[in-house]
């Protein structure tokens, strides 16, 4: 945890007003922005839908990719899932990361 918060103080520094987004029911000094399930993000002509994942951390948060074009929606998540399963576990069980495709 220590290594992340250092890499966001030097990303903040880098890059004066960039985003840290955090997932709600984490304890991220350095969040600029807090998500939770059903937020959504726009970065330029991009949404990101967010989904609870609350197992790797309890505000553990995959971001979901629509493109406009209709090209495959992508899920970005993070250590929460792996080749072999779920990757991580930390706070929880694998019961409760569930991905439902199309929600």
């Amino acid at each position: 945890k220590d290594e992340v918060l250092e890499l966001h103080k030097d990303l903040m520094m880098l890059y004066p007003g960039v985003e840290v987004v955090g997932g709600r029911g984490d304890i991220l000094e350095t969040a600029t922005l807090t998500v939770g399930d059903g937020d959504t993000l726009q970065i330029g002509g991009v949404s990101l839908s967010v989904m609870s994942v609350p197992c790797h951390t309890p505000g553990s948060v995959c971001f979901v990719l629509h493109p406009a074009d209709g090209s495959p929606t992508c899920c970005f998540a993070g250590s929460t899932v792996s080749v072999a399963g779920c990757g991580g576990l930390k706070k929880g069980s694998p019961q409760q990361v569930e991905f439902q495709p199309g929600t």
